[in-house]
């Protein structure tokens, strides 16, 4: 593969001989008129077309020269790309890139389970993760759920999972939990809202839930929407 050292390499080459053949060009063409007007025809038909011949050899070196200065704006600009492209790579391995995070909740009697899914193309480091309970307490938002202040993952790779294990939790019909996170690459937080559906218990042999949890960039439930899903929870009966 030719590389933008050898491109350049021939440019300068091609315009060297460039020069040299406009020179030469000029000199013959003097030359020859210098012979003429001494009356030496033949050196001055001579002269003639050696200036022709180097003429079209600075034409010919001209166009190569184009050539070969297009093919290294070309190379030098994929050159760059590929630099983009190792710069973000680089970044988003070591930072985490555009990647974030969900919980999973599953209500078990007096406590939930809580899970925590990586999401995107690279790995997630430093994630701090605090919940909590917005279902009795919608004016000042900030309820606290969990004893500890928060769950924290040094690490997670790109689409895995930790089981963060489970929280004390009053048994009821609706959830509505607020999760703030933040990681080394950013912040974003979900809303998650659970609705018991007993209705459908008998067709499903399980205690069930609906649930439809939503992912936003930020800090405040009004950044970027990243995710969102919504389906049905099935917990066994007791």
């Amino acid at each position: 593969m030719t590389t933008a050292e050898e491109i350049t390499k021939d440019l300068e080459k091609f315009r060297n001989w460039q020069i040299i053949l406009m020179v030469a060009s000029g000199l013959a063409s003097a030359c020859g008129a210098c012979m003429g007007l001494l009356g030496n025809k033949d050196a001055a038909t001579l002269s003639t077309v050696l200036g022709a011949l180097c003429a079209f050899g600075a034409t010919y070196f001209g166009n190569k020269t184009n050539g070969i200065s297009r093919n290294l704006i070309l190379e030098n600009n994929k050159l760059a790309n590929e630099n983009i492209r190792l710069s973000t790579e680089i970044k988003g391995l070591t930072s985490g890139g555009d990647s974030f995070g969900y919980l999973t909740i599953i209500p078990e009697n007096d406590k939930i389970s809580v899970t925590f899914w990586s999401w995107g193309e690279y790995p997630l480091y430093n994630v701090s993760i605090r919940i909590f309970d917005n279902t009795n307490n919608q004016s000042s938002n900030r309820h606290f759920v969990m004893t500890s202040p928060t769950f924290t993952i040094e690490e997670v790779n790109s689409r895995q999972y930790v089981k963060l294990g489970t929280i004390p939790f009053a048994t009821r019909d609706n959830y509505d939990i607020k999760i703030y996170c933040e990681a080394r690459n950013q912040r974003w937080c979900q809303q998650h809202k659970i609705v018991r559906t007993p209705e459908l218990d008998l067709q499903a042999n399980a205690k069930t839930y609906y649930q439809k949890y939503t992912v936003y960039s930020g800090n405040t439930f009004e950044g970027k929407e990243l995710f969102s899903i919504d389906g049905q929870i099935l917990v066994p009966k007791d």
